[in-house]
């Protein structure tokens, strides 16, 4: 049987601009409470006792960060994380870093909200896009591991 438990990055730094739109902002660290929260998480994690086999994060600075906490907590190797750009957040193109007042407009949310699995920002991948491409690494674990009993870890984006 395999098990995937998914986490999400906590705070970062690009989350203390509420007005921006962050998309992947992989340069992103973890902000003082976003490590507090990141150990918190690690403990509940260790307290699983539950060993894992691998441990997946995407190449954001945020989820490598919390991804080294979690590690480093339950007793997992911090060379053997393995980096996959399949895990990345939603990729904002053009509007990565802008201000959501004025990219959010009421005519754009419309155009957004009249068909949100498959929009796609300037320069940037839809909903369905960034689906397809976890759904890929999850199959290519399931195809790798068939048979096996593994548990993984992945640190990732919302």
């Amino acid at each position: 049987m395999l098990i995937f438990d998914y986490w999400r990055h906590p705070e970062c730094e690009i989350n203390l601009n509420p007005g921006l739109i962050g998309g992947r902002s992989n340069n992103s660290p973890l902000t003082g409470v976003g490590r507090s929260q990141a150990l918190k998480l690690a403990k509940r994690v260790d307290s699983l006792d539950e060993p894992y086999d691998i441990i997946f994060t995407s190449p954001a600075v945020r989820t490598k960060e919390m991804a080294r906490v979690i590690c480093h907590q339950i007793g997992y190797e911090l060379e053997d994380i393995v980096i996959d750009d399949r895990l990345q957040e939603l990729d904002q193109g053009e509007w990565e870093g802008g201000k959501k007042q004025e990219v959010y407009t009421r005519k754009q949310l419309a155009i957004i909200n009249s068909n949100n699995l498959h929009f796609q920002p300037p320069g940037g991948e839809s909903q369905l896009q960034v689906a397809f491409r976890m759904k890929e690494h999850i199959d290519e674990c399931i195809e790798t591991y068939a048979g096996k009993s593994k548990r993984f870890g992945i640190c990732g984006h919302g």
